[in-house]
């Protein structure tokens, strides 16, 4: 593996001022939905009169909804991002904005195609909540394994079920704190989709008014992964403490 890159983060470009992101995890999440709600609100009104808006009209009420100068990027979704999120980042390592892909057809943003864009908007306010999640991120490639990683999200983010097994295939060759920091990570997306499903914020393509409707989350399995993700972790931290207790005498 390559020299370690470290990142420089701004958080005010970032990520909402602490005054307003200030909270449990819970709340932070809460607060994610919340804007989202007011998103789809602005959105709503933006296609009244028309199927199609432009991207620069797409950016205002992005900006508009967010009110805080967190820089972002929407372009169009050309480039294949895991998270559905992408991040610009310096020569030097620093981070400079967040792109957001979004599908863009003759340079229009169509009204059909609210179900796509709409979860990335979601998962974007949810890491700008978040701040630890966007570290994490970053964090990831000084991962050498990382493709396994993004290979094993993708099984957790589905309805298929995942096994212990596959979680340890993942991890595999990886230090104990690289572990940990890799399952936060994992925790953490899994609970933007848990979040994303549980607000009702699901917004069907063919749903020409952009209703919000609900969308049953039994079947994705979230309770089952996000303890097969935590049991991992307090393993691995016991462990950790444990050899650092046991050194100590």
């Amino acid at each position: 593996m390559g020299m370690k890159i470290k990142f420089i983060i701004n958080p005010q470009i970032s990520q909402m001022p602490y005054s307003v992101a200030r909270g449990t995890e819970a709340q932070r999440f809460d607060k994610a939905a919340k804007l989202s709600e007011k998103f789809i609100g602005e959105l709503k009104r933006a296609f009244v009169f028309d199927d199609k808006i432009t991207r620069t009209d797409f950016k205002s009420i992005l900006k508009q909804t967010l009110d805080a100068p967190i820089n972002v990027e929407v372009e169009p979704a050309d480039r294949f991002y895991p998270s559905g999120i992408g991040y610009k980042v310096s020569k030097d390592a620093e981070l400079l904005g967040i792109n957001l892909p979004i599908i863009v057809e003759k340079g229009k943003i169509l009204k059909d195609r609210s179900m796509s864009y709409i979860k990335r908007v979601q998962a974007l306010f949810s890491r700008i909540y978040n701040p630890k999640i966007i570290r994490r991120e970053l964090a990831l490639f000084n991962v050498g394994n990382a493709k396994k990683i993004l290979q094993f999200e993708n099984k957790l983010l589905s309805k298929r079920e995942v096994t212990d097994k596959e979680l340890q295939e993942a991890l595999k060759g990886l230090k104990a704190q690289k572990k940990i920091d890799v399952l936060q990570l994992l925790r953490y997306r899994l609970k933007i989709a848990e979040n994303i499903q549980k607000t009702g914020l699901y917004v069907t393509p063919l749903d020409k008014s952009m209703r919000i409707v609900k969308s049953p989350v039994e079947q994705w399995k979230f309770d089952e992964k996000s303890r097969l993700l935590k049991d991992e972790l307090l393993k691995l931290i016991q462990k950790e403490r444990n050899k650092t207790k046991n050194s100590m005498i």
